[in-house]
């Protein structure tokens, strides 16, 4: 056999030998990569998880931490004064003739809350609370737009509509008092606050039945509607602006009353 042949075949071999291992090793190296790729992303969705986990706990933590918000007023017969009934309002407007006399109150309060669900509020999204000398109902804050209608306030304001949005937004809420006199109305808040008490509170419940001190008032000696009683509306419009910077309550009602709710209550 010539031997450059021999050589040569022996040159061929060796390359093939070495290029088959080479693939082999590739594979290998590529198989792994892929495997820690995977263990990689993995361990990334963890970590996600895990940094949701914690900051929901934290936030609970905080929850739990903080003390119930009581009314802030001294005790009147065992009851607490609700925090909502001294709040300066934007308008007052007083139902004289709503009720009969001798009404008991619990069917006044049956009356409002259905005047409130025709308004558009559904259950969960008005509040019933004691005032020492009768009851009262609020309603959530809901936003209004500048035309006085329910919906988004204002556009969101951004680099690209800059000077087409007005960077003001517009909230209304309404209180129903049915007491047996009024108080001075001299506490002036913001909506933040407003939202936080209306969560919080624990003289509120959108079951007046959890409430004993509603239920001694509904249905104890001196529960029906007489002359000392008066029953408002009370209403409460905000306007945020500088792009949601702060909140104040305005003075004068920008809108007429209910004008949002496209219903007018206690017309008959």
């Amino acid at each position: 056999m010539n031997r450059g042949l021999i050589i040569t075949t022996l040159i061929v071999i060796v390359l093939c030998v070495s290029s088959c291992a080479s693939k082999k090793k590739y594979a290998e190296l590529e198989a792994k990569q892929k495997e820690t790729q995977e263990n990689l992303n993995q361990l990334i969705v963890k970590n996600e998880e895990l940094v949701s986990l914690i900051y929901n706990m934290e936030m609970q933590i905080e929850e739990l931490n903080e003390p119930p918000i009581t009314s802030g007023y001294e005790d009147m017969d065992s009851y607490a004064f609700s925090y909502f009934y001294t709040l300066n309002s934007s308008e007052e407007l007083f139902f004289s003739d709503a009720f009969d006399l001798n009404t008991p109150l619990i069917e006044t309060s049956q009356r409002i809350e259905s005047e409130i669900q025709k308004m558009g509020y559904d259950i969960g999204n008005y509040k019933f609370f004691y005032t020492g000398n009768g009851y009262g109902i609020v309603t959530n804050p809901i936003p209004v737009t500048p035309e006085g209608k329910r919906g988004d306030t204002s556009p969101d304001c951004n680099w690209f509509n800059f000077f087409y949005c007005s960077g003001k937004s517009y909230y209304r809420m309404y209180v129903f008092l049915v007491v047996d006199r009024l108080t001075k109305k001299d506490k002036v808040v913001t909506l933040e606050e407003i939202r936080k008490y209306y969560d919080k509170n624990i003289n509120l419940d959108i079951n007046w039945q959890s409430l004993d001190s509603l239920t001694s008032l509904f249905y104890g000696e001196n529960n029906k509607f007489n002359e000392k009683y008066s029953f408002s509306v009370r209403v409460y419009d905000f306007l945020s602006e500088d792009f949601g910077n702060g909140s104040k309550v305005l003075k004068q009602s920008k809108f007429e009353p209910f004008k949002e709710s496209g219903y007018e209550p206690f017309k008959n």
